[in-house]
């Protein structure tokens, strides 16, 4: 590849999936995005090279980064469920689980949401909100709707169908700052 001062991340993308290295494109493409946070094209790119590399899973970025689950997330009645603790800690939010009344309880910021377990009511900073899907327990992990939760702590949540891919974002630098 002829890389100089005027080559883009773009142009060594490209260059690197036409000559089949798709594994060093999403590689080279992982850093653009942990570099650029906010560029959801670039996760739809990387997204794209995933799913190239035979990825068919639903994947989860949260400001730059891949998010890593034990139980992958799941698509219910239109709604991607996903881990609570493990999108709530890659926001750097504390996570609490009452096992006595089956309750999650989140706080990140001035934020404080509650759960409970099979019901479809939450409550966002002691407001209720009325949930599409339920959280579960999938083995032995709490999954709840991935929307609800991202936008619940104040992210900009973006799903792109073509590649199910969550994209999670802070929404003020200020934010971004303390979660990196």
């Amino acid at each position: 590849i002829d890389v100089n001062a005027q080559t883009s991340v773009t142009d060594v993308v490209y260059s690197l999936e036409k000559d089949g290295d798709l594994r060093a494109a999403a590689d080279v493409q992982a850093e653009a995005v942990a570099g650029d946070p906010a560029d959801i094209d670039g996760y739809k790119r990387l997204s794209r090279l995933k799913v190239k590399l035979g990825d068919k899973s639903i994947k989860t970025y949260v400001n730059g980064k891949t998010v890593g689950f034990d139980v992958p997330p799941v698509a219910e009645d239109g709604r991607t469920l996903v881990p609570f603790r493990a999108i709530s800690e890659s926001l750097k939010a504390d996570v609490t689980y009452d096992p006595a009344t089956k309750t999650i309880t989140v706080k990140r910021d001035n934020v404080e949401v509650k759960l409970k377990l099979g019901s479809k009511i939450a409550t966002v900073n002691g407001k209720e909100v009325t949930l599409d899907v339920p959280g579960k327990v999938k083995d032995n992990r709490v999954l709840v709707p991935l929307r609800f939760l991202s936008e619940a702590l104040d992210t900009d949540v973006t799903w792109d169908a073509e590649t199910s891919s969550a994209i999670i974002v802070n929404k003020t630098p200020e934010a971004e700052a303390s979660v990196q």
